[in-house]
């Protein structure tokens, strides 16, 4: 929520991408058609066609990322120059050697907010407190599929 707030500060109609994976829990998917509401999001989805194999995040988690994340977001980025994400260092293990600026091939990855933390006198909640931006503990795995591309 805070990278889509920030980038609509700038560019209050700035194109963006949502992955979905079939795992998402339905509050969050709730939560992300009240904002695409509510904003008014210039947004589209992208979603794996491959059906959900029970148990796969648990046994292999590596492969269910690629499956149902890393590939569509691939297909959304595919004719961009650049796009900017909200991931964050302390959000997962495979995140950790990530940079702020990344190049993959011919596509620019931002993630500016890399390094911002959870803590309640800085990072991510001083923003979301400081700017009234509606969110719940449950919501905050929104922030996850909500990617602005450049």
């Amino acid at each position: 929520m805070v990278l889509l707030h920030l980038a609509r500060q700038v560019k209050p109609d700035i194109p963006v991408f949502t992955v979905i994976t079939p795992f998402k829990p339905k509050e969050t998917l709730e939560f992300k058609d009240r904002i695409v509401k509510e904003w008014n999001l210039n947004i589209k989805e992208y979603m794996s066609e491959r059906e959900p194999i029970p148990g796969l995040w648990e046994t292999d988690p590596d492969e269910c990322c690629r499956i149902f994340k890393v590939e569509p977001t691939k297909e959304a980025v595919k004719d961009l120059d650049a796009w900017i994400s909200g991931l964050r260092k302390t959000e997962g293990r495979t995140r950790r050697d990530f940079k702020e600026i990344e190049k993959r091939g011919n596509i620019v990855k931002i993630n500016p907010l890399l390094e911002w933390t959870e803590l309640v006198f800085g990072g991510i909640r001083l923003y979301i407190m400081s700017h009234r931006i509606r969110c719940t503990r449950k919501d905050t795995e929104a922030s996850d599929v909500l990617h602005a591309p450049r």
